[in-house]
């Protein structure tokens, strides 16, 4: 996954409207049992909402010394709230696995940091029931797009190789301080790993993928030549398409028959 590593202050603009915190809070739905591993707590409006609904226990990863002193403050006399000054990125998941539950992930994230830490999700994917990220209004509309919409891409046919993304509502800008320039939006993934890929085969769907949206405008038969066998008499997948008018089971396909033909895969 990428190794891209943005400098950034997690809690860069924080929730300050109670009734957005609720309904995010609502959609998260949390119980008795859960383990929550929450991805920057700020100032603790969502972290206070978790406690408060009596979820199982919160781990609060936090890199920004104030806002982790600030959470410690608030929070440490709660028997389920757990605070962790480290990098995300650099975060061990399975140190708060209790060998029976799965994960539920949540967090407010910028958006430069929000293809970094789906490639760290998408490792953990075997630890991780559920995601539920607040991010760019665009963004999150390309991960959760479908096959045929402009904003179908390489974002939206990976996350999809590990569960399902679902957009769930828009989030105004006014509910932020500082009052960010773009609307977020709430999305939820459902990890279910249909696929059960390994690591080296999730690798050579992402390389045709990415090549053939790369110049998306482009035919797969022309984007792709690169990986192309020259017999191309039995391929299972109509290489005058576009790479938007694929699913993510014709990608895997399309691969699966690239590497049998001994292309040019790793």
């Amino acid at each position: 996954m990428s190794k891209y590593r943005p400098k950034r202050r997690w809690g860069q603009n924080f929730l300050i409207d109670n009734n957005i915190i609720h309904k995010i809070g609502e959609a998260i739905q949390p119980k008795p049992d859960d383990i929550i591993l929450e991805i920057g707590g700020g100032k603790g409006a969502l972290t206070e909402y978790l406690l408060d609904s009596e979820a199982g226990q919160v781990h609060t990863v936090e890199i920004d010394d104030h806002l982790v002193q600030i959470l410690d403050n608030k929070f440490s006399s709660r028997d389920n709230f757990h605070i962790h000054k480290q990098d995300i990125l650099d975060f061990d998941f399975s140190s708060v696995c209790n060998g029976k539950q799965k994960i539920r992930v949540v967090g407010n994230i910028p958006y430069n940091i929000t293809s970094p830490l789906l490639g760290k999700i998408f490792e953990n994917a075997d630890l991780i029931a559920d995601v539920f990220l607040l991010v760019q209004k665009e963004l999150a509309e390309r991960i959760c797009s479908g096959p045929g919409n402009k904003t179908y891409g390489i974002l939206s046919i990976i996350t999809r190789l590990f569960g399902q993304p679902k957009k769930l509502f828009d989030v105004s800008r006014n509910v932020f301080r500082p009052r960010p320039n773009v609307t977020s939006a709430l999305f939820k993934i459902d990890i279910d790993n249909r696929y059960e890929m390994n690591g080296k085969d999730i690798e050579k769907v992402r390389k045709v993928v990415k090549a053939g949206f790369n110049k998306r405008r482009k035919t797969l038969r022309n984007s792709l030549k690169k990986l192309l066998p020259e017999d191309r008499s039995d391929c299972p997948i109509d290489l005058s398409l576009r790479p938007e008018r694929l699913a993510v089971d014709d990608f895997i396909l399309l691969t699966r028959w690239i590497d049998e033909k001994n292309a040019l895969l790793p």
